[in-house]
């Protein structure tokens, strides 16, 4: 699993002084990626996508589901078919949508079973975020005693939720004897 991490490129210098966050570097090391303008451009993001698709196997991509009527549109216009319209998942922000992906990431991450590359994106979400259950025992993140972002951390919650389960492994056979030939 590898993050894609994207910001508006204008006014990155000033978005990096707030945050105290060098994203020049980040863009520098390929850690993080811009679209140009003052606002993220799906239509661009979605023509990533369309590379990736068309590259990889992509099983399933999380999308928060407020904003998936923005990126729906950029992704049919991108030419993605109803078969691979239909890995897109969209996943609530509430304690009900993110309870069980934080669950799964805790899960993994506690099993050794997440390999994230120590991508510094993800540390610095990691470090801002925290999270809160509500009287049900749901999880989800919130930045409530941080000012940093935290959309990478979620975004991997999510991502680790919605992947497929690998088939069972079921192996193959083969029986040989040996010995003397009886007619």
């Amino acid at each position: 699993m590898y993050p894609f991490c994207w910001l508006a490129e204008e006014g990155l210098a000033e978005k990096s002084r707030r945050d105290k966050v060098d994203y020049t570097g980040m863009v520098r090391d390929g850690h993080l990626l811009l679209t140009p303008g003052s606002t993220i451009d799906y239509d661009r993001i979605a023509q990533f996508m369309r590379g990736l698709f068309d590259t990889y196997k992509v099983r399933a991509v999380a999308f928060d589901r407020v904003y998936m009527k923005f990126l729906r549109p950029c992704v049919v216009r991108a030419g993605f078919t109803d078969a691979e319209l239909a890995r897109f998942v969209e996943v609530g922000q509430g304690f009900i949508g993110m309870g069980p992906c934080i669950r799964e990431l805790e899960t993994r991450l506690l099993g050794k079973k997440l390999k994230h590359g120590g991508h510094p994106l993800l540390l610095m979400a990691a470090q801002n975020a925290a999270v809160v259950t509500d009287d049900a025992g749901n999880k989800k993140f919130t930045k409530r005693r941080s000012a940093g972002r935290i959309d990478p951390i979620v975004a991997l919650a999510m991502a680790v939720s919605v992947i497929p389960p690998e088939p069972p492994y079921v192996p193959t056979y083969r029986m040989e004897i040996f010995g003397p030939r009886r007619d």
